[in-house]
C-alpha cells in the first residue's frame, strides 16, 4: 500500500512538473518581441564629373555621398507603411517601426513583408509590390532597406508633354486658385528648357524651385542644374515626408500635367502653393 502510494506521489509530482513545464514554454512563446524597421534610402545618381560644390550642397542638408557609386543618399522613415510579420499585419510608426509579440521561439524563423515604393517599370501596379525576407526572432532589430532611385522618378514626370490644352482644362485651371503666394494662375503646365516660369504659374511639379538653384525648368533632370534646383524643392521635402509622390512610378500620378487639379500637388504635402514659386531660403515664404 506504501508503495502504490509512493508511486501515485511520484506520478503526480512529475505531471505537475511537466505541466509546469509545458505552461513556461508556452509563456516564453507568448512573450517572445519582435521589432522591425522600414528604412527607404532616396538615391540620386550623379552625373559624371559633378562639381564639389553640389555635393556640399547635399551633404550639408543631410544627405550623405558614395564616391563609389557616384550617388547621393538619405534615408528616411514614413509613417502608416504596412508589415507584414507572418501574415499579420501591421502599421509603422513616425520612425518606420512595428514592435509586436509572437509565439515562436527565439531563433525560430519569421516572414516580413514590406511595401515596396519605387518600381523599374512605371505600368507596375503599387499594389503588387512587396519587399519579402526573414529573420531569427531575436532581441535586435530586424531592419528592412529599400534603395529608390529618384532619376527614375523625376525623369518620367517630363514624359509625354505637349502645348495641347483643351478649353475644360484652362477653366479648371483658373478655378484651382490656392490663397498662399504663388497661387496657381496660368493654364498650360508646360516648360521649355531652361525656362524660368513666372510665379504662379501652373506647372507639373514644384521639383525645382530650390533655393540655392536658378529656378529653371530642365529637360533633362539628371543634369547638375535640375538636381542643384531640387534640392529643398516642394518635390524633395514631400518625398521626405510622405509616401503620396510615388505614385508619380504608375499610372495614376500624385503630380501631373493633366488633369490641373495635379498640377504641382505636391505643395498641398508642405502647406506651399501649388503653383510656381522660388524658395528664398531653407524652405522659406517664396517670391
Amino acid at each position: 500500500m506504501k508503495l502504490l502510494k509512493t508511486i501515485t506521489i511520484l506520478f503526480l509530482a512529475l505531471m505537475s512538473v511537466t505541466s509546469t513545464r509545458a505552461f513556461a514554454e508556452e509563456a516564453t512563446q507568448e512573450n517572445q518581441n519582435v521589432t522591425v524597421q522600414s528604412i527607404k534610402h532616396l538615391v540620386i545618381t550623379l552625373p559624371e564629373s559633378s562639381d564639389s560644390s553640389l555635393i556640399d550642397m547635399y551633404e550639408n542638408g543631410g544627405w550623405e555621398y558614395n564616391p563609389t557609386t557616384n550617388q547621393l543618399q538619405k534615408p528616411v522613415t514614413y509613417e502608416g507603411l504596412e508589415i507584414e510579420v507572418d501574415n499579420k499585419v501591421y502599421n509603422t510608426d513616425e520612425n518606420g517601426v512595428v514592435s509586436l509579440s509572437t509565439e515562436k521561439n527565439a531563433g525560430e524563423e519569421v516572414t516580413i513583408e514590406s511595401e515596396q515604393l519605387s518600381a523599374s517599370e512605371k505600368d507596375v501596379k503599387e499594389s503588387n509590390q512587396k519587399l519579402s525576407t526573414t529573420a531569427d526572432v531575436s532581441d535586435e532589430t530586424v531592419v528592412v532597406e529599400e534603395y529608390i532611385n529618384l532619376n527614375h522618378l523625376l525623369n518620367s514626370m517630363g514624359d509625354g508633354q505637349t502645348d495641347e490644352v483643351t478649353d475644360e482644362e484652362a477653366h479648371d485651371a483658373t478655378l484651382t486658385q490656392d490663397e498662399q503666394v504663388g497661387e496657381l494662375k496660368a493654364a498650360a503646365p508646360y516648360l521649355d528648357n531652361k525656362q524660368l516660369p513666372s510665379r504662379g504659374r501652373a506647372i507639373h511639379c514644384n521639383r525645382f524651385n530650390g533655393y540655392l538653384g536658378d529656378g529653371r525648368y530642365y529637360s533633362n533632370e539628371a543634369s547638375p542644374s535640375a538636381i542643384r534646383n531640387f534640392f529643398q524643392s516642394d518635390c524633395d521635402v514631400s518625398l521626405a515626408r510622405s509616401t503620396k509622390c510615388y505614385a508619380d512610378y504608375g499610372s495614376n500620378p500624385y503630380c501631373a500635367a493633366k488633369p490641373s487639379t495635379k498640377n504641382g500637388h505636391c505643395g498641398v504635402i508642405v502647406g506651399h502653393a501649388r503653383g510656381y514659386h522660388k524658395h528664398t531660403g531653407w524652405f522659406s515664404p517664396s517670391k
